[in-house]
């Protein structure tokens, strides 16, 4: 596995790409927990350039990864803690019911 390391974002984003993120982590995106009980954002995809946009805006980590079950390698894109925390709270309002349940889920420390 190759890790392109990459923390800090580099843009602010505008509204329209918070809606943006939003809409693309509904589809292509989970909210879940880790180990040590952070939150942590990730979205997997065969082309770069979604990844590269939520890493100019949210900074994060983009890494390949193997699908074995599709053998074949996609790209990553995580965010963990609290600047993961605080994308997930932004974007909140904007997802689906499913979705809003498993930032609930990812932010309650009680688990």
């Amino acid at each position: 596995m190759i890790r392109v390391p990459r923390d800090a974002p580099t843009k602010s984003p505008r509204l329209r790409d918070i809606a943006w993120a939003a809409g693309f982590l509904e589809g292509e995106g989970s909210f879940s927990r880790t180990g040590n009980g952070t939150i942590r954002i990730d979205a997997g995809q065969v082309g770069t350039w979604p990844l590269e946009l939520l890493l100019t805006w949210f900074g994060g980590r983009i890494y390949d990864a193997h699908e074995p079950s599709r053998n074949y390698n996609i790209r990553r894109w995580y965010l963990g803690g609290e600047r993961a925390r605080g994308l997930a709270l932004t974007i909140y309002p904007l997802m689906s019911p499913r979705r809003r349940g498993q930032i609930k889920a990812a932010l309650d420390r009680r688990v």
